[in-house]
């Protein structure tokens, strides 16, 4: 679950913020989504960092669909409420799943 809200937050206040939240997204990222967060990582950081939106992740419910012990993979539904703080504008929550 803290992977999860991890992969839906970010703090766009400055170049710095989205740094180490795009880091932090890798970081809990694995197999193609980690590829794609790496590949793409200069164009979201300057994407990220002129739109200057906050966003904060907090998952309300999450379960494991499948499981493979032989390859050590899962997957997972679940949702989440994501808090997004627009640099002008009003807040507002959006439901994700």
């Amino acid at each position: 679950k803290r992977h999860l809200a991890t992969l839906n937050s970010l703090d766009g206040k400055d170049a710095t913020s989205v740094t180490t939240g795009l880091r932090a997204w890798r970081d809990s990222s694995t197999g193609p989504l980690h590829d794609q967060l790496k590949r793409s990582s200069a164009t979201d950081a300057r994407t990220l960092t002129t739109a200057g939106d906050t966003a904060r992740g907090k998952v309300t419910s999450a379960a494991l669909t499948a499981l493979d012990d032989r390859t050590g993979t899962a997957e997972l539904i679940a949702t989440v409420d994501v808090r997004v703080t627009p640099r002008t504008g009003t807040p507002g929550t959006q439901r994700k799943r």
